[in-house]
């Protein structure tokens, strides 16, 4: 056999090795870059549902207050599936103490958007249970003295790359 045989086939497997491995290497960026982008796209995903529960935290400190306010149950002059209460911010006013100024910055570009929507009413029995507490009872009749109100609260938070999360919850207000 020819030396010049074997000195060329070395050249050709080498240049066929560095093709494979530039060919391995542009599929692991991709992978990688794809991962990094939807492991992004995760987490703005859980910051709006926290977002959004923010909003719902907010919206019941609202109904408790406005009971307590005026003695009377929030949202009781609406007629039932109405909003009676609705407001849309950013997430800027919340810094807590000992947070970065980067994680500040995040979730300050959040928004939310919260609904209360009055769902009617409900005779409450008994005399246990008022405001917002539980109240339980070992009479199953008797006359209801008490209605219960229930709203429905409805919040959707907006994030980063067109990111959004929803939560609804019902809460209720006894007099």
């Amino acid at each position: 056999m020819n030396k010049n045989y074997k000195k060329g086939s070395i050249l050709v497997l080498s240049i066929v090795m560095l093709l494979i491995m530039t060919t391995m290497g542009a599929g692991l960026y991709y992978t990688v870059s794809k991962t990094a982008f939807n492991t992004d796209i995760d987490a703005s995903k859980n910051e709006t549902i926290y977002t959004a529960e923010s909003c719902i935290s907010e919206a019941v400190t609202w109904l408790e207050q406005q009971a307590t306010i005026t003695g009377i149950a929030p949202c009781k002059n609406y007629s039932k599936n109405q909003i009676c209460k609705s407001w849309n911010h950013q997430m800027n006013k919340y810094h807590a103490s000992g947070e970065s100024n980067i994680q500040y910055s995040k979730l300050s570009n959040k928004r939310c958007n919260v609904q209360i929507i009055n769902l009617g009413t409900v005779a409450a029995g008994g005399s246990t249970g008022a405001g917002f507490d539980v109240g339980q009872s070992d009479s199953y009749a008797g006359n209801a003295t008490r209605t219960k109100y229930l709203y429905k609260i409805r919040s959707s938070g907006t994030g980063r790359k067109g990111t959004n999360g929803v939560v609804e919850i019902v809460a209720s207000t006894i007099f």
